[in-house]
């Protein structure tokens, strides 16, 4: 079998397959078999290039967060998994459910699979993989918008953002995080070189501070990952700039804020990819190439060569809206030169959704909470959940009533917003709601219709404020595409079909 070698952008998980037996050289005992069959995903990455030496092709596999449990969900593939055995941080991790309960939601995972085993709603699982980008403590903390959740952190000297899609684990919170907290990360780059975190958790009792990433400076001694300084005089490793690398390293051998003496640095080999094979990549262009023909556009993302074409379908967006840093998944075929063919292009979104708005419907089945401004939240175990009211601790949704006013932000996840934060509140009589443009505004007879995620919103120049444009209703609409995020708020609510008070464009998270 001939295989392209190419340099992946995976992520820490996929890393595994090649990595699981350890040594200067890399290797493993998965990294000669490939991921088989038709075809194969890709989702999570390194903050830095890397790849390892293995072939995707053959049979299935899927790769970015976890997306829900009850088999497990990655890129909207479900994932049965009662005979799967799982590998978390390199090391063998059980059967079934036994690994499974091992991991979270937002961790990014590889999971191979056998493609004949589809039987309309799951695939069999062989193997899931799991392992997380940097574990270390937290040296800088700046938050840039707490209610979306933006904020950039450095971790072991990586450079880190959260955004609204950032799911907490472990008591973690951007309010409560302080410098000297040890984390826990997992996601994927963007083309700033920022590690944008899809799973962050704080971690008590760490034996040893792990990173991975791509050598930059080498000397006899030293090299550096991102902001963090390596010291790898006591191993047997010889570094070279562009060497894909997880360094090890003792809790008293790292010196804040970014210097290190590594007690074992492994280098992982490429990636190669078949040529014909089926892939999903998710994550973020990196670099963005434009050409003479409208329909054509080179990119890359997760390392991967990606070109467009007229034949290539686009989903909650346009060709128009590719460009570096744009959130993507892709879907298509490798080509003979290792370039992805994008047969299905989907504009993903980090955007915070969020509703400060009285409950009408707690559905505990379900998980879901349904706001008097027309958004409704699926809740999960990664859900944070405050009670500022009644000081209720801890708070769960069987304590969530009817007629409580709460605030709560979320992301979108295909149709289903995800709440991240759900905090209950004292009663008010303004209610709001942000959320992205799901149809093309219009204006007749003076009134303006606007669609938010599916809310339709009225606005008019006599009775609502627009803060963006030049303050008039025309104005304010011609600023707006099918994406763009909006404010809109009730100063004394009674529903949504009432013309909203006040209007403003939420700039990106």
């Amino acid at each position: 079998m001939k295989f392209l070698t190419s340099r992946i952008l995976l992520s820490l998980t996929v890393v595994s397959l090649a990595a699981c037996g350890g040594g200067g050289a890399g290797g493993g005992d998965i990294a000669d078999t490939g991921i088989g069959g038709s075809g194969a995903g890709g989702g999570g990455s390194s903050p830095t290039e890397f790849g390892f030496d293995t072939g995707i092709g053959g049979s299935g596999g899927a790769a970015g967060p976890i997306q829900d449990f009850g088999s497990i969900f990655v890129n909207d593939l479900v994932m049965n998994i009662d005979s799967a055995e799982f590998e978390i941080e390199g090391q063998d991790a059980g059967v079934g459910l036994e690994g499974q309960n091992q991991l979270k939601e937002g961790q990014q995972v590889v999971i191979p699979y056998e493609v004949d085993t589809f039987d309309g709603n799951d695939y069999e699982a062989v193997e899931v993989y799991y392992r997380s980008n940097v574990k270390g403590p937290v040296t800088s903390i700046t938050v840039i918008d707490l209610a979306t959740g933006a904020a950039d952190l450095v971790v072991l000297g990586q450079n880190v953002r959260s955004n609204a899609a950032t799911l907490f684990s472990g008591g973690a919170s951007l309010a409560t995080l302080v410098v000297g907290d040890e984390l826990e990360v997992s996601g994927v780059p963007d083309a700033d070189g920022l590690l944008v975190a899809t799973f962050v958790e704080l971690e008590t009792g760490l034996t040893e501070y792990k990173v991975v990433g791509q050598v930059a400076d080498a000397t006899a001694t030293t090299f550096t990952l991102d902001g963090l300084t390596v010291d790898y005089s006591a191993t047997a490793f010889t570094a070279n700039n562009g060497d894909a690398v997880e360094v090890k390293i003792d809790l008293e051998d790292f010196t804040p804020p970014a210097s290190a003496q590594a007690r074992e640095v492994e280098r992982l080999p490429d990636l190669r990819i078949e040529p014909n094979a089926e892939v999903e990549f998710e994550g973020f262009i990196t670099s963005f190439t434009d050409t003479a023909d409208p329909a054509v556009k080179n990119f890359v993302l997760n390392g991967l060569a990606v070109t467009t074409g007229s034949g290539t379908e686009y989903e909650d967006g346009g060709v128009e809206d590719l460009g570096e840093n744009v959130k993507v998944e892709v879907d298509g075929t490798v080509d003979t030169t290792g370039t992805l063919v994008a047969e299905k292009v989907e504009i993903e979104s980090t955007n915070a959704v969020r509703a400060e708005s009285t409950v009408v419907e707690v559905d505990l089945v379900a998980g879901e909470v349904t706001t008097a401004v027309g958004l409704r939240f699926r809740v999960s175990a990664l859900t944070e959940l405050e009670d500022e009211r009644d000081g209720v601790e801890p708070f769960t949704l069987d304590d969530l009533a009817n007629g409580d006013y709460i605030q709560v932000r979320g992301f979108l996840e295909g149709s289903v917003i995800k709440a991240v934060e759900l905090e209950r509140d004292d009663f008010r009589d303004d209610q709001r709601l942000r959320a992205p443009v799901t149809s093309t505004p219009m204006i007749s007879a003076g009134v303006g219709a606007l669609v938010l995620s599916g809310i339709s919103v009225t606005a008019t120049d006599a009775l609502t404020s627009f803060a963006d444009g030049d303050g008039t209703l025309s104005g304010f609409f011609g600023l707006l595409d099918v994406g763009t995020f909006v404010e809109a708020r009730w100063d004394v609510f009674s529903s949504t079909d009432e013309t909203v008070d006040q209007l403003q464009i939420e700039e990106d998270d």
